[in-house]
């Protein structure tokens, strides 16, 4: 049986938006898609976790966004900022199996992504520890670009990354 021309395109029309859920969208859409979707229940300031157990670190955001959600953004460059400093762990903490301490940073990050004005506003008091910090903000430059739908031109951010050696050596056991 043979349909008319209108009614197979009407059916056409009916089915392609069932078939556009399967479009996959770039990485920077879905960040944008779903930072538009929550705006309106976001606050101004996010806080996120980053590392697993031993060393982590959290983020919080300085900047008011005026209630733009940050987080899709943060979930996309958190992993980029942890595998930098891990690695500068690795290459500038001496036995970072056997350290703890604290680091405090706070740097902007521009539109196109770059890391800017970063700084250690609370030293762990071990140099070592300090620079992987500083080393890891710099190779991590740029970061995926900020959603345009955020109107400022930097935003700015503080991260404690923490250290938790988790075996002691055998001289310092009780």
């Amino acid at each position: 049986m043979l349909q008319s021309p209108a009614r197979a395109i009407g059916i056409l029309l009916l089915a392609l938006p069932a078939f556009a859920q399967f479009k996959t969208p770039s990485p920077g859409a879905s960040i944008e898609q779903a930072a538009h979707a929550s705006a309106s229940s976001a606050t101004p300031m996010h806080k996120a976790e980053m590392g697993p157990s031993g060393s982590s670190s959290s983020v919080l955001i300085l900047s008011d966004t005026k209630r733009f959600n940050l987080q899709p953004y943060l979930d996309t460059t958190l992993p980029v900022l942890r595998n930098e400093w891990y690695a500068a762990i690795h290459q500038f903490v001496s036995k970072p199996e056997y350290r703890n301490g604290n680091v405090v940073a706070q740097f902007g990050i521009t539109h196109d992504g770059e890391i800017r004005n970063s700084r250690i506003t609370e030293s762990s008091g071990e140099d070592d520890l300090d620079k992987a910090v500083t080393e890891a903000l710099q190779n991590a430059s740029p970061l995926p670009a900020i959603p345009k739908a955020i109107a400022l031109n930097e935003v700015f951010m503080r991260f404690n990354f923490q250290y938790k050696g988790k075996k002691v050596p055998r001289g310092l056991r009780h």
